[in-house]
This record gives C-alpha cells, structure tokens and sequence, in this order.
C-alpha cells in the first residue's frame, strides 16, 4: 500500500467554512435520524488541531495522509 501525504494550508476563513460546514452535515444526519460518528471525529480533529497550533505559536497548516490501495 502507498501512502500520499498532502499539506493543506488554509486561512482562518477557509477554517470556519470548514467547520461550519461539517456543523450544519451533522445537523442534518441528526435531523434524518443518522449517525454522526465520521462527522463528529472529523470535528474533533480540527478543532484539536486549531486549539494545539493556537497554544503553540505554530502557523495552521493541515497535514492529511491518503492510502491507495
């Protein structure tokens, strides 16, 4: 398996619509009675990344790994 790595850098504009977004997808999934499990983590993860790099100092940039099969 090969593994791509990609670096996301985004402004803190492009965070909230982010967020915002996935906010509003898990609105809608409780709405219809869903899961929301992949919604939740994705959250937790941007948000945990924002709260880590604004204690840090460290300018937001997003690291995601993608596995081809």
């Amino acid at each position: 398996m090969r593994t791509i790595k990609y670096h996301l850098v985004l402004t803190d504009n492009e965070y909230s619509l982010i967020i915002n977004s996935l906010n509003n997808l898990r609105n809608d999934l409780i709405a219809q009675g869903r899961y929301t499990d992949a919604v939740d983590d994705a959250l937790y993860d941007i948000v945990s990344f924002i709260a880590a790099t604004t204690i840090t100092g460290i300018p937001l940039s997003l690291s995601a790994t993608l596995h081809s099969f």
